[in-house]
């Protein structure tokens, strides 16, 4: 074998276990040690028992004193059709019916008696910098599931096919902002569903189109915050309120960090949201918006840069679960709770 040829294998050779070595890092750092009691600024962080099956892009929502996990991807992109439910009671994760189809980025929310999944990818949706490395299908099917029977049934589909968008429940009616079409545009539509008519209408749409956004409801008005348009390269700061008694939108004071992928929830009357996602690298940061001064305020840190993260209120304490710790497709299990320090 000659001198020219050895070089060359010894080249490839080192590439290709770089190239392992950067995947396991990638995808694979949630093995790393976590501390399980963490104070900072932000307030106190505990540890619970993290998801079974790691993954990013889940969704999921809190109904009664359990959290429901179901869907998101793994670290090939593959997605999953299975839901999991956690009991804050015993600390213990079981898992329960599967999701009639798999499903990544898919908007999650319950009332006093289902569970809805709201749209969502198909099988191996991902986009990368607007091209698609892989089937990517907006969805437009609306499936509850009712957690005391263990089972599925279809609701009518949204109007339009969108994945990663955002929704949240009020009075009998879930609100879906924004997402991703099947022309592959970033949307700026609103929709409310009437659970006792089984009917969608267009809403006013709001003034920025986004994706990987978020949707919190308060003092009956919609927020619509952050995200982002055209993959990584445009994260937004602005944040949109609807009033649902004026049937207006209005801009509201700027998230402190443009984010994708960020997560967030409402306590105690103020709306939180964690983390989120660079093109390089995630987000660690706690923002606090209170409706009472007009005005957010980044108030902390996670133990955890991750985006994808799950978030709900059982009994006044916050739960933080899954998502990635680097940016794109990167899995974990993690499962922290958290409290404000104010």
């Amino acid at each position: 074998m000659s001198k020219k040829i050895r070089w060359l294998l010894l080249l490839l050779s080192v590439g290709v276990i770089s190239f392992i070595v950067f995947f396991c890092w990638w995808n694979l750092s949630w093995s790393l040690p976590l501390d399980e009691q963490v104070t900072n600024d932000g307030g106190y962080f505990g540890l619970r028992q993290e998801l079974p099956i790691h993954r990013t892009e889940a969704s999921g929502t809190v109904f009664g004193n359990k959290f429901y996990v179901l869907g998101g991807l793994d670290y090939f992109m593959r997605s999953f059709d299975d839901l999991w439910m956690y009991d804050s009671h015993t600390n213990e994760w079981k898992k329960e019916a599967s999701l009639p189809a798999p499903l990544n980025h898919a908007a999650v929310l319950s009332d006093d008696s289902l569970i809805y999944v709201i749209g969502g990818f198909g099988p191996l949706g991902f986009r990368y910098r607007g091209v698609n490395v892989a089937k990517y299908t907006p969805q437009k099917a609306v499936y509850a599931y009712n957690p005391r029977l263990k089972t599925w049934t279809s609701l009518s589909a949204l109007p339009e096919a969108r994945g990663a968008g955002a929704a949240v429940y009020l009075n009998d009616t879930i609100y879906y902002a924004g997402g991703v079409g099947l022309d592959l545009n970033v949307k700026n539509n609103l929709w409310a569903y009437s659970i006792k008519t089984n009917h969608w209408i267009a809403l006013k749409s709001f003034h920025t189109p986004r994706d990987h956004h978020r949707m919190e409801v308060l003092n009956r008005n919609l927020y619509v915050i952050s995200g982002r348009q055209d993959d990584l390269r445009k994260t937004l700061r602005s944040v949109e309120a609807y009033s649902l008694s004026k049937q207006q939108w209005s801009h509201v004071d700027s998230i402190p960090t443009a984010r994708g992928g960020l997560s967030s929830i409402v306590y105690r009357n103020k709306i939180y949201v964690f983390g989120g996602e660079f093109v390089w690298s995630c987000s660690d940061e706690i923002d606090c918006y209170d409706p009472a001064v007009g005005k957010w305020q980044k108030i902390g840190e996670l133990p955890e840069a991750r985006h994808g993260i799950l978030s709900g209120v059982i009994e006044d304490t916050i739960h933080l679960i899954s998502g990635g710790r680097h940016s794109r497709i990167s899995v974990s299990g993690i499962h922290r709770t958290f409290v404000p320090s104010k």
